[in-house]
């Protein structure tokens, strides 16, 4: 039987770091841990923030952590150090409920707006967005194989097909709605 102690509240998001043996994990505490597989135990966890952390994602080759928040805000940390965030994306009207890395520097979020953004970091920037559902929360995104994406809309199914321009080739992301 598992379990963990060391958060104060839910278990909010979690996602596998195989190269390095480990599992992050955000909380509903505002606290990110990083959970050894191999040890069972968590050897890092941040600072707790006031605010809730409510999805996560890898981004820069694995050194940096992006954890969505309640208030909107992406907080950044870098992997080797876990303690406070070392920087913030801004913009989000509302809770940002779900994170994909779709290249190195961009992801989508999922809010509970409706909308699915395509967020730059470092230079840090939301640069637009590329879906909406006008009256159901985004509360899951995932991808499969390289770029095909799942979006978890409350039971609803829907797939589709979204083109995302970068710098030098174009990006194609397939949005499945359950």
């Amino acid at each position: 039987r598992f379990g963990l102690q060391e958060h104060g509240d839910f278990v909010s998001d979690m996602l596998a770091v195989p190269d390095k043996h480990t599992m992050l994990i955000t909380s509903g505490d505002g606290t990110l841990s990083a959970y050894d597989v191999r040890k069972g135990t968590i050897p890092y966890m941040s600072d707790q923030v006031q605010d809730e952390f409510l999805s996560v994602a890898l981004m820069k080759r694995g050194k940096k952590v992006v954890c969505g928040t309640r208030s909107g805000a992406l907080s950044v940390f870098s992997y080797d150090r876990l303690g406070a965030p070392n920087d913030r994306v801004m913009g989000h009207p509302e809770s940002v409920d779900s994170i994909v890395a779709v290249t190195d520097s961009l992801m989508c979020t999922g809010s509970s707006d409706g909308l699915i953004r395509v967020v730059s970091l470092h230079p840090n920037k939301l640069l637009g967005v590329v879906g909406q559902h006008i009256s159901i929360t985004l509360s899951y995104i995932d991808t499969k194989y390289s770029h095909v994406m799942n979006f978890c809309l409350f039971g609803f199914v829907l797939l589709f097909c979204i083109s995302i321009p970068h710098i030098s080739h174009t990006t194609t992301l397939f949005l499945d709605f359950y």
